[in-house]
């Protein structure tokens, strides 16, 4: 049987070719359904770097598309609301994080199931998905050993959460970095 997060190489033909031909990265659609082959705001930091980088994020999110839906999410087993909207002003947000406790609780990161998915709250009342978080507890990996890592990117310490962490800013574009904590183009201001 397939892993439920496997995509399949067909998809990720179909999402590269869209990446690349029919996305504009200034442009931010407002349905995930904005593009037929699923391109949704893909900036060019995205595509960079080695084929293995680029490969893994276009995997990542042909396995995530199906959370756009946040009881898709949950149904899929990310039902557990980990935080409050995050919001760091000056910096930028994360939004809300929703955990899947059986893969935070393996202490393993795998590069197509990450522990949270992030969404920010739209003024429409929606949530909206931006991104997924990567946490590995200080349990299972202590603060002062080796970071974990995913294909080469090394995760950093949350000595406040008591995780090492890393985001990848898969849906919404971060003009920060794919991979940075904060964006700047997140914002808590339409959170209940």
């Amino acid at each position: 049987m397939t892993h439920p997060l496997r995509p399949t190489r067909k998809m990720i033909a179909v999402l590269l070719t869209s990446a690349f031909v029919a996305c504009d990265p200034a442009s931010e659609p407002t349905a995930p359904e904005a593009s037929a082959a699923g391109a949704i705001e893909v900036s060019a930091s995205m595509l960079t770097g080695s084929p293995e980088l680029s490969e893994w994020l276009a995997d990542l999110r042909d396995a995530t598309a199906p959370f756009h839906r946040i009881d898709a999410a949950i149904e899929a087993g990310w039902d557990t609301p980990v935080t409050e909207c995050r919001e760091n002003p000056g910096v930028g947000g994360m939004g809300y994080h929703y955990g899947n406790l059986p893969l935070i609780f393996d202490g393993v990161a795998e590069a197509l199931a990450p522990e949270l998915l992030l969404y920010v709250p739209e003024q429409n009342g929606r949530l909206r998905l931006v991104g997924v978080e990567y946490i590995v507890p200080f349990d299972f990996v202590p603060a002062d050993g080796p970071p974990p890592s995913l294909h080469g990117i090394d995760f950093h310490p949350s000595t406040d959460d008591g995780v090492w962490e890393l985001h990848a800013w898969i849906w919404k574009n971060n003009p920060a970095g794919v991979f940075e904590d904060w964006n700047p183009t997140v914002s808590c201001a339409y959170a209940a």
